[in-house]
């Protein structure tokens, strides 16, 4: 997966799983829909499975076909990995699918974040059609654009079993390029990323639901979380190499010959 920033937008490209659906959008633009107020009801439970944010390849520039150079956006990039459970029996009731969407904070202790989006969802009708799908992922923006996050990454799984789980791609900075030159200190600074207030000795990400999203008979409600919602999660990163890691998914065994930024590929 790669996203590219130009002067106009982020765009993210995302390979298809061969078991769901990938949804991408680029900068969220929300519609007029209105929102509603979301209960307290979760199809799904996330973990973080995996953090890592350090230092970035050094290799990672490269050229288009046109003579281009993209650089990554940052140079010290982030890799979180989500493990989402499908949830027993149909949560959100009176729906023929469903998708939620998450927010994806990064925080250091210099006061510097990064926010990301993530998406995942499932179908309760068999028979959910290609453009009643289409419908739904149209409005993942909607609460995507509460995210802070110029650009969205999920999966939408369909006829998922229920107490299964499944792993995201990375969701961060990691593969973002931008093809935006520059070389006065703005430039290069920016470029540090979540380094630019100086090196972090601490860095925490939390995960927290916006709303959610259904479709039924080809009408689509968005609902939104209150501020006060417990569907979030937070792990605090520990010092590892030339960054700062949570690992619940790679053994110690593998760790060292395992590219920190896909764990999961």
């Amino acid at each position: 997966m790669k996203c590219y920033l130009t002067r106009l937008s982020i765009i993210l490209i995302v390979v298809p799983l061969i078991v769901c659906i990938a949804a991408a959008s680029a900068i969220i633009m929300p519609s007029d829909q209105i929102m509603k107020i979301a209960g307290s009801e979760t199809q799904f439970q996330l973990n973080i499975a995996y953090a890592y944010v350090g230092q970035g390849p050094s290799n990672a520039s490269y050229r288009t076909a046109d003579g281009s150079l993209m650089t990554p956006i940052t140079e010290y990039p982030s890799a979180i990995v989500i493990n989402t459970t499908r949830l027993p029996g149909n949560q959100i009731a009176a729906c023929d699918a469903v998708m939620e969407v998450y927010k994806i904070q990064i925080t250091t202790d210099t006061g510097l974040v990064e926010n990301h989006c993530y998406n995942i969802g499932t179908n309760y009708n068999p028979a959910l059609s290609n453009a009643e799908l289409s419908q739904l992922f149209d409005h993942v923006t909607d609460l995507g654009a509460l995210s802070g996050s110029l650009g969205i990454r999920g999966n939408f799984q369909l006829n998922w079993t229920q107490n299964t789980s499944m792993l995201s791609h990375s969701v961060g900075s990691i593969g973002c390029y931008s093809n935006i030159s520059g070389n006065n200190a703005d430039s290069a600074d920016n470029a540090k990323g979540l380094w630019r207030a100086g090196t972090p000795n601490a860095i925490s990400v939390t995960v927290q639901r916006i709303g959610y999203i259904t479709i039924s008979d080809g009408s689509v409600s968005i609902y939104k979380d209150s501020s006060d919602n417990d569907i979030t999660t937070t792990k605090q990163l520990s010092n590892y190499g030339n960054g700062f890691l949570y690992n619940n998914l790679v053994s110690e065994a593998k760790l060292q010959q395992t590219n920190l930024f896909r764990p999961s590929s």
